[in-house]
């Protein structure tokens, strides 16, 4: 669990002009490790930033955001932001950060994919399929298909996603919600 934290200020910093990085509370999963000459260190996310003035408000000076991975150096104290290969060192409100390990485990494996499969006039065809454990099963294989004309949302199961485009090779969407999102 991270608590909202704000980075990049002085103790006891609190000018209407200087930005904090702001992140906000959330229980943050181990994507990976960065790796440098000499540092390697855990990394969480995906994290979402903001950059706030010092009372958490954003104003014309602050506006960024972005997604990025919170990373603690496993030979110090050092932790960081990791945007894309950017590392942004923070400071100060590390007392907010708790760090716990737990297993957790996923006995079905499941995966689901819906893969476009074409568009012939109005009409737009995917292939739903299923796996458990890595190994594909037949009777988890579905083909589907939608008429564009009546509506531009597809809904498969949970998952729904909105057609922004779509020619025989290449559809643009936007997902609405994924197979397991609550």
């Amino acid at each position: 669990m991270v608590n909202a934290s704000q980075f990049h200020k002085e103790e006891g910093e609190a000018s209407l002009w200087t930005c904090a990085l702001t992140v906000p509370p959330g229980t943050y999963l181990k994507r990976g490790d960065w790796i440098e000459e000499n540092l390697q260190a855990n990394c969480f996310g995906p994290v979402s930033y903001q950059l706030t003035l010092h009372n958490g408000n954003a104003n014309l000076m602050c506006q960024q955001t972005g997604v990025g991975d919170i990373c603690f150096a496993e030979n110090s104290e050092d932790i960081f932001l990791a945007v894309r290969d950017h590392k942004i060192e923070l400071k100060q409100d590390f007392e907010n950060f708790v760090r716990t390990t737990a297993v957790i485990e996923n006995r079905s494996n499941l995966v689901q994919e819906l893969i476009y499969n074409g568009r012939v006039g109005d009409t737009i065809k995917f292939i739903y399929r299923r796996f458990s454990n890595d190994v594909m099963r037949p009777d988890f294989t579905q083909e589907v298909q939608y008429d564009l004309g009546k509506s531009n949302v597809i809904v498969f199961k949970e998952m729904r996603l909105e057609v922004i485009d779509a020619s025989n090779a290449e559809i643009t969407y936007k997902l609405l919600r994924n197979f397991d999102d609550n």
